[in-house]
Parts: C-alpha cells; sequence; structure tokens
C-alpha cells in the first residue's frame, strides 16, 4: 500500500506516527520509505535514551519541541551523545528549556559536534537560575580552549566542558619517590576518612579526591612526605566543590584536616597545597567520575539499595587497584553495574535489558574493553572475598569492614559472579553510526521514558548510615546536588 502514496503523503503518515521508534519501524518496512525523514517533526513521547541514534540537529530540535509540548511531563534526564548535534540544536534545545516550564535536570551532550556558540547558550540557563536544570555534560565536543576556561558553573550546578583522564603509567613515568602501593595506602585512609565524618563527605565526594589525587599525580612528582598532604587538599577541594565561599567553613575545614593528621600539616600548608593544586589543575578539577557514571546506569537499569551498595564497594576496589586506572571511569562504572545485576536478584529489569542499556550508553570505543574490565573486578572481589572468608572477622575500619557491616548489607560477603560481555563486532564496510540513514539502533535500543523519573540518592558518609528500601526516600547524585 506504501508504495502507491506520493512521497509528500508518505512523510506526512510518518510525521503523525507518535513516536521515533514506530517512526524508524515504518521507516524500514519498504524501499521507497527509507527517503522520508523519521526525525523532522516533535514525537509525542520522547525516549529517556537516544544515545547513538542519528538524530542531528533536525532530530535535535523536533526534541526541543517535544519538550516544549511535554512541559512538566517531560522526563528528568535526557541522554543525547554521539548525534552529530551542532551549535543549531544545542541551540534549539537550550531555548526550550528557557521557554517552557520543562523539568529536565541532567542533559548529556557528550561527543557530538556542538560548538562555543552552543556551549554558551546552555550555560547562560545554568548561571541563570534555572528551575531544575543541574547539569549538562558537554564533554568531547568542539569547544574552543577559551570557551572551556570561560564557562564556570554556578554552585551546585555542573558544566562538564573536558575530559581529563590521568595517564595509566604515571607512577613509572613521573614519579621516583612514591609507589603505587603507598598511593593505595592513602586512598584506605581517605576511604575510612570519609566513612567516618559525614559532615563534609559523602560517596560523590570521595571518588572526586581520588580522581583530583591522580590528575596531579599524573603532571606532578611528589615526594613520600607530601603524599599525605596532597591527598588531605584532594579532599578539601572535593569537600567544597559546589559550595558557595564561605571562608568560616573553609577555616574550619583547614583545621579539622589539621587535626585528623595529628598536625603534621598546618594550615598555612593545607591551604597553600589546595591553591597549588587548583592552580594547577583548573577546570579539570570538575571531571565525573566512576561513582557519578555508576549512578547514571543505575538511574536508567533499576537498583536496590543492596545493589548501591554493592556498586559502592566494587568502585572502591577498583580506585584501590591501580591498574584499573588503565580504563575510563565509564567502563568501569558500567562493569560495577553488570556485576550488581548478575549478583544480586533485581525484579526491575533482567540482566539482558540491563546489557542493552549498557551498550547504548557507553561510547564504542570504551565497550571494547568492558570484557577485561570485568574480568578484572571479579578478580578484586574474589581476591577480597576469599579473603575475607579466611580471616573470618574483618580488620577494624578497613575496606572489608565496612562493606561487611548490617549498614551495607553485608555486600561483602556476597559470592563473585563471573559476568561476561559480547562485544558487537563491526563488520567491515558497514558505515558508522552518524550517517543519515542508519536508523537501525534508535529501532534496537531505544528505551521509552515510561518509569519513574524521581533520581537517586545514596546517604551517606558515616560508618553507620540508613538506605531507604523506596525510590521516593532517594534523591538523585550524579554530582553534587540538591
Amino acid at each position: 500500500i506504501f508504495t502507491c502514496l506520493p512521497h509528500d503523503v508518505l512523510q506526512y503518515v510518518t510525521d503523525w506516527v507518535s513516536t521515533f521508534e514506530s517512526r524508524v519501524q515504518l521507516h524500514l518496512t519498504c524501499t521507497k520509505m527509507h527517503a522520508l525523514d523519521w526525525r523532522s517533526t516533535a514525537p509525542l513521547t520522547i525516549p529517556l535514551v537516544m544515545d547513538n541514534a542519528c538524530l542531528g540537529d533536525v532530530g535535535a530540535c523536533a526534541v526541543a519541541q517535544a519538550l516544549m509540548r511535554m512541559g512538566q511531563s517531560g522526563p528528568e534526564r535526557l541522554h543525547l551523545c554521539n548525534n552529530g548535534i551542532t551549535d543549531v540544536g544545542a541551540e534549539n534545545i537550550a531555548a526550550a528549556l528557557v521557554s517552557s516550564p520543562v523539568r529536565l535536570k541532567r542533559l548529556y551532550l557528550e561527543s557530538n559536534h556542538v560548538g562555543d556558540a552552543g556551549a554558551y547558550a546552555l550555560s547562560a540557563i545554568l548561571v541563570s537560575d534555572h528551575p531544575t536544570l543541574q547539569e549538562v555534560d558537554l564533554r568531547n565536543n568542539q569547544l574552543s580552549d577559551i570557551c572551556k576556561v570561560e564557562l564556570r558553573s554556578p554552585p551546585e550546578r555542573t558544566m562538564l566542558v573536558d575530559w581529563s583522564l590521568p595517564s595509566p603509567a604515571y607512577m613509572q613515568e613521573v614519579h621516583s619517590d612514591i609507589n603505587s602501593k603507598m598511593r593505595c595506602i592513602l586512598f584506605s585512609w581517605m576511604i575510612e576518612l570519609c566513612k567516618k565524618d559525614g559532615r563534609w563527605f559523602d560517596e560523590h565526594k570521595s571518588f572526586q579526591a581520588f580522581s583530583i589525587v591522580d590528575q596531579f599525580l599524573s603532571s606532578f612528582a611528589v615526594d613520600r612526605k607530601r603524599l599525605q598532604l596532597v591527598g588531605v587538599a584532594a579532599l578539601f577541594i572535593a569537600a567544597r566543590q559546589g559550595c558557595k565561599e564561605d571562608w568560616r567553613k573553609e577555616q574550619q575545614l583547614r583545621e579539622y584536616f589539621a587535626y585528623i593528621t595529628d598536625h603534621a600539616y598546618s594550615t598555612e600548608q593545607v591551604f597553600a597545597m589546595v591553591c597549588e593544586m587548583r592552580d594547577a589543575l583548573d577546570h579539570a578539577v570538575y571531571q565525573p567520575t566512576t561513582f557519578n557514571f555508576a549512578i547514571r546506569y543505575l538511574t536508567l537499569t533499576g537498583w536496590t539499595p543492596v545493589a548501591i551498595s554493592l556498586v559502592e564497594y566494587i568502585l572502591y576496589l577498583a580506585a584501590l587497584d591501580y591498574p584499573c586506572l588503565k580504563y575510563n571511569p565509564q567502563v568501569t562504572a558500567a562493569a560495577s553495574v553488570l556485576i550488581a545485576h548478575s549478583t544480586i536478584d533485581m525484579s526491575s529489569r533482567p540482566l539482558r535489558d540491563c546489557k542493552t542499556i549498557v551498550h547504548k550508553c557507553l561510547p564504542v570505543t570504551a565497550q571494547q574493553d568492558l570484557e577485561a574490565c570485568l574480568i578484572d573486578l571479579h578478580s578484586l572481589q574474589s581476591r577480597e572475598y576469599e579473603l575475607l572468608m579466611t580471616q573470618g572477622t574483618p580488620e577494624l575500619n578497613s575496606l572489608q569492614y565496612i562493606y561487611a557491616s548490617t549498614a551495607e548489607h553485608k555486600v561483602a560477603y556476597q559470592q563473585p559472579i563471573v559476568v561476561r560481555w559480547a562485544i558487537p563486532v563491526k563488520k567491515e564496510g558497514v558505515k558508522e553510526r552518524h550517517e543519515e540513514n542508519d536508523t537501525t539502533h534508535l529501532e534496537s535500543h531505544s528505551i521509552t521514558c515510561n518509569v519513574d523519573e524521581s533520581p537517586l540518592k545514596v546517604n551517606s558518609g558515616t560508618a553507620v548510615r540508613t538506605k531507604a528500601a523506596s525510590a521516593n526516600a532517594l534523591v538523585g547524585r550524579v554530582s553534587d546536588e540538591n
């Protein structure tokens, strides 16, 4: 029947189909339908994840129109990574956020072609105190160095404009007086400190401090006497990130660190090292961590309090293990989430669906490392499990001790399970996903936003804490928000 209709009539019919997914299915029915554009008009509902969907600026403008029409019924998170979106699409989305009462909190535009104009348009929304928008991810776009320096988000809001990963070989390339074992001891002390004092720290800030330490040590040689001072300064920077300037609280924090280190460092030394590291790293301090990505993936795949604790435990094991630096934070986070879904019975979504979601969110280059990362994390978890079974009682205040407690659902006692990841092999001659006619990815992996969009929060910081058993008791934390 479709072959008998004129092209303009077919396009009109396509535009009336309510969702992108249904349009793609219609697009693939016959050869004549291939010439139609399934992205030209706004859909009635927006898929929560549209990464790698070949939207381009046409699709981004359609999404912007849909956001304006949906208003408060729209999604709280929107994944539009790797879609070939330029300034045109970014500016249209920014205009939609300004002109309508949308409830969007997080916008992920990583690995597109957005330039300075689109970045400034989105940054202006954060600076203007938008009622809901809290995070915009513009990593791996076409921003100039000047734009990256000028873009600064206000407290409690995040504009990610760069991607600066520490060198996985910095111990051999930069340092002669410290080694990976000393780094592990430092991170263990930082974990113990963060778990004991919830006034200043939570999981997000712990992993942010790890990232700051690794980034600084990747470029600057430090002797062993100053290594703990670097850790202290990183914790200070992480604790104050997203907070308004308050010299009284900063002075209290400096005094706290001087006390906790038994006055090995004075408040002046702590402050001097904080200034040195801030100047050296600049905006590279504000990087998403493995914990940020893990919360993103848990929000998409489903979660329970036990799963959150297990993911945290695995991520801490990876942070203590220097060789795991070779993995992109997205890969480590995805592996930890897949392990948690394989280990813990979560009826919200089967493991196969979780793998599909992870496959859609991860860049192709990151997927190639996921199998190896799953094996390495399984080895780390198995080593700690066997040690715990042999010792019986974990060492006081150790990572095992913390995650063998009832407060953390005794996840350290969870028997490790091997998880396999089938890496899709790209056949020779297959066109790139950015090409105009490649629509099968959206059809295969789209996920309609039909679940509770209330974000996820892990209330933590002290050794004994309460994790609510329902979604309504948890508030989302992808970066230091709310």
